[in-house]
C-alpha cells in the first residue's frame, strides 16, 4: 500500500537534527530500510493500524504496566514490513526493556532509543520535509494510499500540530480550505476487512472507482478505516449527495448490511474533524432510533442535532435527571413500565383512546397509568411547558449511550476540538 521509493532511509533519519542523541539498539544491518511515513504509537494493537514503510515513535505508554509485553510486538511489526521503532523512555518506561532489545536483535529489527529531549512533532516534521525534498514531484501528485494515510492521521489523535498537517497536505496536493464532506460507512463486512482490521484494498478501490466518475481528477476522494468503519472525505465539487453515495456503495457491497452517516459540509482541519464527529453522531443516533442499513445525515437530525450542538453532556444529563429520573427510578424499583407508557402518550399525540387500542388495554387503565405518571413526576401534562420538557427529556434518553464510555452517542468525538 506504500511506495517505499518515496521515502527516507533510517540512516538518513538518524542524521536529522531532531534525532540528536538517538542510539541504535538493534537492527544495525537494516539502517538502509526506507521509511515513507512517521506514526506516533501509543496503543498496544498498533500493528492493526500501520502499513509497510511506517517509522514508529512511542513513549511506551501502552506498555507501562506490562513492559514484557512490549517485546511481543516486534515480530508483528516485522511481518508488516515496518521500517523501525524509536522509543523515548523515562516518562512512562524508566528504560527500554531488555526483552524488547533482545527480541529486536534476534529478529534483526531496527530499534532506536531517543534522547530525553526528543520531540515527536519535530521528528515527524523533519522526516516529511526531507521526503518532500527528495521526491517533490511524486509527493505532490500523491498516491491514493498516501492520501488515505493522511486522512487517517488527520482524524486520529496524534501529537502532530496543525502546521505539520497543513504542510503534509500541501505535499500531497490536498487543499484543506476547499469545502469537503465526511461520510462514514458502518460496519464494514468481515469479508472486506484485512486480518489487521484495515479496509480491503480491493474494496477501497471499488468504492472510490464507483465514485470516480463524479470526482475531478485533481481532487480524488480519500478513505481511511477507523474502528472498522470506512471514513470518506469527498470534495463538495463532486456533488455527491448522501443518497447517491449510499446507492453507489450498495452497488459495490450488494449483500452487506451497512449504514452511512454524513456530517455537514466543512473546510479546514477543525472543520473536517467536526464533520467527522457529526457523521459519527448521526450514524449512532440514527441506528439506535431507526435501525441499520440506512443513510443518516446530521443535517436532517432535527432536535437531535440541537442536542449535539449543546456540546455539554453534563447539562443534558442534569436536565434529564430533573425531568424524568424519578419515573425511571420508580420503574426500576417497582418493575413497572411507566416510561414506555409515557413514550406511547406522545406517539399517540396525547390520545388515551389511541393508547388503549395500541396496548389492548381498557381506557380506564390508561387513565390510571397517566395519573400515576403525573403524580410521580409532580407535573400536569396539560401544561404546555411541562409537556415540552418531558418530550425533550424522552429524546435525550434515546441518545444516551449505554456503552462503557457512558457518554452521549458520538458526543465526545472531536467535541473538544475548536469549531
Amino acid at each position: 500500500m506504500t511506495n517505499l521509493e518515496n521515502g527516507i532511509s533510517i540512516e538518513e533519519i538518524l542524521k536529522l537534527d531532531s534525532m540528536n542523541g538517538a542510539k541504535v539498539l538493534a537492527g544495525y544491518g537494516r539502517l538502509g530500510s526506507m521509511a515513507s511515513n512517521v506514526v506516533v504509537m501509543e496503543v498496544p494493537d498498533i500493528e492493526d493500524w500501520v502499513f509497510p514503510g511506517d517509522f514508529l515513535l512511542t513513549t511506551g505508554f501502552a506498555f507501562s504496566d506490562n513492559p514484557s509485553a512490549f517485546s511481543a510486538l516486534i515480530p508483528k511489526l516485522k511481518s508488516r514490513s515496518i521500517a523501525g521503532l524509536a522509543v523515548k523512555p523515562e516518562r512512562y518506561l524508566k528504560h527500554v526493556p531488555k526483552d524488547l532489545v533482545r527480541r529486536a536483535k534476534d529478529d534483526d529489527f531496527v530499534l532506536i532509543e531517543l534522547s530525553k529531549g526528543a520531540s515527536f512533532s519535530r521528528i515527524s516534521h523533519e522526516c516529511f520535509s526531507t521526503i518532500f525534498e527528495h521526491n517533490a514531484q511524486t509527493f505532490f501528485a500523491g498516491g491514493q494510499a498516501q492520501r488515505n494515510g493522511f486522512l487517517f492521521d488527520l482524524l486520529s489523535k496524534t501529537d502532530l500540530t496543525d502546521a505539520e498537517i497543513r504542510t503534509r497536505a500541501s505535499y500531497l496536493g490536498i487543499d484543506l480550505n476547499r469545502q469537503h464532506t465526511v461520510h462514514i460507512i458502518n460496519p464494514l463486512p468481515e469479508g472486506d476487512r484485512e486480518p489487521s482490521g484495515a479496509l480491503s484494498p480491493k474494496l477501497a478501490e471499488r468504492i472510490l472507482a464507483g465514485l470516480g466518475a463524479s470526482m475531478p481528477l485533481d481532487r480524488p476522494g480519500m478513505m481511511a478505516v477507523i474502528q472498522n468503519r470506512a471514513v470518506l472525505l469527498i470534495d463538495d465539487a463532486c456533488q455527491i449527495s448522501p443518497s447517491r453515495l449510499y446507492q453507489r456503495v450498495r452497488e459495490v457491497m450488494p449483500a452487506a448490511d451497512f449504514s452511512i452517516g454524513t456530517g455537514l459540509s466543512c473546510s479546514g482541519i477543525a472543520g473536517i474533524r467536526k464533520s467527522y464527529g457529526e457523521g459519527s453522531y448521526a450514524l449512532k443516533v440514527g441506528e439506535r432510533l431507526f435501525g441499520d442499513s440506512r443513510m443518516y445525515s446530521y443535517e436532517n437530525l432535527g432536535i437531535y442535532r440541537l442536542l449535539f450542538e449543546t456540546k455539554n453532556a453534563n447539562n443534558l444529563r442534569a436536565f434529564y435527571a430533573d425531568v424524568l429520573e424519578k419515573l425511571e427510578l420508580y420503574d426500576r424499583e417497582h418493575r413497572s413500565n411507566y416510561m414506555d407508557t409515557l413514550e406511547l402518550f406522545f406517539r399517540c399525540n396525547g390520545s388515551y383512546t389511541c393508547m388503549a387500542k395500541t396496548q389492548f388495554l381498557h381506557y380506564n387503565s390508561i387513565v390510571y397509568r397517566m395519573e400515576r405518571i403525573q403524580k410521580i413526576l409532580q407535573i400536569d401534562l396539560e401544561d404546555e411547558e411541562a409537556r415540552l420538557n418531558v418530550q425533550l427529556g424522552l429524546k435525550i434518553r434515546k441518545i444516551f449511550d449505554q456503552s462503557e464510555e457512558g457518554g452521549l452517542a458520538g458526543f465526545e468525538v472531536w467535541a473538544e476540538r475548536p469549531s
